[in-house]
């Protein structure tokens, strides 16, 4: 059989496609930076239906897919869209077995067949044979704020959709009416329109639409069924089949390129001239928001459901009687009734690409999602409970039902002003797969599809022996960034000054013509005024201080005026009270990590470690002191000790630490006491920060390498639980792997010629290393690899003698 191909591609604006391919690689882009919903849950309801013959008054049997759609908001701030694009493809692999009772009694036989034989497009396989799988989709949902097409020939959607802040959104049918899917059509024929859940009756008579499949329109005649029901007649109990131990189930959602673009045909790759079909190019600049893979499993790969007997009545003139839905969904951390995992550790939610590879094959969908098959009669019973007041939402976190889950989860901050700590970057998504750590920056544990002792792999061949090509990277997207990021770069806070929101009419599309926001102050502007005054004028990170050297005013004027300022600013600044992370004093990690202790909007005696600089109140994630699932931790007085004498341990254990790198990363090495998290995470650890906040352990038999995880707990990652990188947000600012400002102290003595001491002098000197070389012959931006000066080559940065002192002593020579 086939194996999918798992890419994601990136589209341009005005529709031009992107670089045509890289070598060795598929077209578009590897990772998903873009800010974007997340698809949640997509549920087909299946009901039978028929289709009335008026020539004689019998119906002819129909399965009846609905579907119907969760959209998280994964951010702390609302995200609009166009619209989304869902799609399933590959194989639709449900086998139903049928057996018609007739009102005399007889039976009709049983009858047995595939779905994807009413659904695909029939490829000629080698001996002849047609089969169902198919390279373009199904059938594609189209999810609108309106559930309308875009206006004729203007490629405008009017209405956006709205997620507020974590919102789980609803989507359902536009249109009730149920109609027969022709998989012969063209991509326009086999759109289904979709819209935002608004009242309990949309939800109810949703169920009378959406995909019908006709059990006598097979690719082959053979496949049909042809016995016609008439009054009386009941279809008996028998059951329906999802088999992913043979084949592969996959669920698309892109952006709505196709929804403006209708006719075009979502392909992954070219569809050559003599396959059969009509040739189709591939849309290379199709955004994959989602590529959701239910493949071949060990366990339960089969699903299936037993349906009770459907009589003509139910049937007839257009009725539905539902008996089960195939449900793929975001798996949860805590639920009982299905399949539940860790949502933030083991994979990254924004990166849905699955590849079933890396694990074995042993997830049925991948670590996060889940596809099943099961049977009821009732919309609570099939795991889409919805809210029923107001805006119609879905739940999620904890569990898929009302009682437990939640229906707003901000997991993820988008900054609203100038970023300030290298720690906030833990919410930049840089994964390149699901298969890595949410929040990637700033922390450092150890991946579980990677051994300890390595950063990155090339994975060629699964564990069982089918060959990967051209192969899959797996990184620790974390390890290698806090290497590059923490001794390399930081935030100085020099950015411009917001104003008001000013209208702007140069936008395209027009429903992104609003109102702009504008700048009261230019970066330029900013730096003027702060070396001119930064008491009164300081940067947004008030630690940071002007530093001039041997350039005048007007010189340093001139070295930040244009973009170069971005590389010469570090050589103009130092930092104020920076704290030496090698301390192994409890009292001054006390005091740095409390320094936040009463600000709001933490309570007056605790201390905020919030991974969120900006807590949302007032909206559907309102963002709570301590909340699990929407909130920010703080720590009570004697937790920060706590932390503090632990994090003095870890110092005395693995320092001293000769880089911030050093000190972020776990160790890679054979050392399994720091090679699996790094030193911040081992002193949380150690101060059991986070056992109120664990809900259930997870399986990590299935990962390559599980027992990398120390805690294999659905809770690690989600608000509630203390990572690291939640410290680090605070501390990053000022941190260093050594001190730059020190005291010498040196002592002289006059002796007589019996070597008596007759005169001491104790002189203390207050000495700081400056940003510039010791020879001014390199400029102080210059990297240490381009450096001409055989001086500063050998010895660096220039240390400056700030001040000296005469110390007087006591009697017992002691410093007064």
């Amino acid at each position: 059989r086939p194996r999918p191909r798992h890419c994601g591609f990136r589209r341009r604006g005005g529709g031009e496609p992107r670089d045509a391919q890289t070598p060795g690689r598929p077209f578009g882009v590897k990772s998903q930076p873009g800010i974007m919903p997340v698809l949640n849950r997509l549920n087909f309801f299946i009901s039978f239906t028929g289709r009335r013959n008026p020539e004689d008054g019998t119906v002819t049997p129909a399965l009846l897919f609905t579907p119907m759609v969760a959209l998280w908001n994964p951010h702390n701030v609302a995200i609009e869209t166009e619209g989304v694009v869902i799609y399933p493809w590959i194989d639709l692999a449900m086998f139903v077995n049928m057996n018609v009772r007739r009102q005399d009694g007889s039976m009709t036989g049983n009858w047995s067949t595939s779905l994807s034989r009413f659904v695909g497009e029939g490829y000629a396989g080698t001996t002849g044979q047609r089969h169902g799988r198919s390279a373009r989709p199904y059938f594609y949902l189209h999810l609108t704020e309106d559930g309308r097409a875009v206006r004729p020939g203007s490629q405008v959607v009017d209405n956006v959709i709205r997620l507020l802040p974590g919102e789980v959104r609803t989507f359902v049918l536009s249109d009730t009416t149920a109609r027969t899917l022709q998989p012969q059509n063209p991509a326009a024929g086999r759109i289904w329109r979709m819209k935002p859940l608004t009242n309990a009756t949309e939800l109810t008579s949703s169920l009378r639409g959406g995909i019908r499949l006709d059990l006598d329109n097979g690719i082959q005649a053979h496949d049909n069924f042809t016995y016609r029901m008439r009054n009386g007649d009941e279809i008996i109990q028998n059951s329906i089949e999802f088999d992913r131990n043979q084949f592969y189930y996959i669920i698309g959602m892109a952006d709505s390129w196709q929804i403006k673009n209708p006719n075009s045909e979502l392909m992954v790759e070219t569809r050559p001239a003599g396959s059969g079909q009509p040739t189709l190019p591939a849309i290379r600049d199709l955004v994959f928001y989602n590529q959701i893979s239910s493949g071949p499993a060990h366990g339960q790969g089969r699903d299936r459901l037993n349906y009770a007997p459907v009589s003509f009545s139910q049937i007839n003139n257009g009725g539905t009687q539902l008996i089960g839905s195939l449900l793929t969904y975001h798996r949860p951390a805590m639920s009982g009734t299905v399949p539940h995992s860790d949502m933030m550790f083991t994979v990254n939610p924004r990166q849905p690409y699955v590849n079933a590879f890396v694990s074995n094959s042993r997830f049925q969908t991948g670590p996060h999602y889940e596809s099943r098959l099961q049977g009821g009669t009732s919309l609570a019973s099939l795991a889409m409970e919805t809210e029923t007041r107001g805006r119609f939402r879905s739940f999620w976190g904890p569990s898929l039902s009302a009682n437990t889950g939640r229906q707003a989860l901000a997991f993820f901050e988008m900054p609203r002003s100038p970023t300030l700590s290298l720690g906030s970057f833990q919410h930049a998504d840089i994964s390149s797969t699901a298969f890595g750590p949410a929040a990637q920056i700033g922390n450092s544990m150890a991946s579980l599809y990677l051994h300890a002792t390595a950063a990155a792999q090339l994975v060629r061949a699964a564990p069982d022996g089918t060959q990967i090509s051209p192969g899959l990277a797996i990184y620790d997207t974390s390890y290698l960034a806090n290497e590059v990021l923490f001794d390399g770069y930081f935030l100085s806070g020099a950015a411009p000054r917001f104003g008001s929101r000013r209208s702007y009419n140069g936008g395209n599309p027009s429903v992104y013509q609003g109102d702009q926001i504008s700048e009261s102050q230019t970066t330029t502007q900013v730096l003027e005024a702060f070396f001119d005054d930064p008491v009164a004028n300081p940067l947004r990170n008030p630690r940071m201080k002007p530093y001039t050297g041997s350039f005048s005013r007007e010189q340093v004027r001139e070295r930040l005026a244009g973009p170069a300022r971005a590389a010469r600013l570090a050589s103009h600044l130092m930092v104020e009270g920076g704290f030496n992370i090698n301390s192994t004093s409890e009292e001054a990690w006390t005091a740095v990590l409390a320094s936040l202790r009463g600000a709001s909007p933490a309570s007056a005696n605790m201390t905020a470690q919030s991974r969120f600089r900006h807590i949302a109140t007032g909206n559907a994630a309102l963002i709570r002191e301590n909340d699990p699932w929407s909130g920010f931790r703080t720590l009570a007085d004697e937790d920060v000790r706590t932390l503090a004498r632990n994090m003095v341990e870890e110092v005395r254990q693995r320092g001293p630490f000769l880089s911030l790198g050093e000190f972020v990363n776990r160790r890679v090495s054979s050392d399994r006491d720091f090679n699996t998290i790094g030193a911040l995470q081992a002193a949380i650890d150690a101060s059991n920060l986070n056992n109120p906040r664990q809900y259930t352990r997870f399986d990590i038999s299935n990962y390559p390498h599980g027992g990398n995880m120390r805690n294999p707990n659905t809770g690690i990652g989600t608000p509630g639980w203390l990572t690291q990188a939640d410290v680090l947000h605070g501390l990053a600012p000022y941190i260093t792997a050594r001190s730059d400002t020190f005291i010498i102290r040196s002592q002289g003595e006059a002796r007589d010629a019996s070597g008596r001491v007759t005169a001491t002098v104790v002189l203390e000197a207050l000495v700081q290393r400056v940003p510039e070389w010791l020879d001014p012959a390199d400029d102080p931006a210059a990297p240490v690899e381009e450096l001409k000066s055989p001086a500063n080559q050998e010895f660096g940065r220039r240390f400056d003698i700030i001040s000296v002192r005469e110390l007087r002593t006591d009697t017992a020579n002691n410093p007064i």
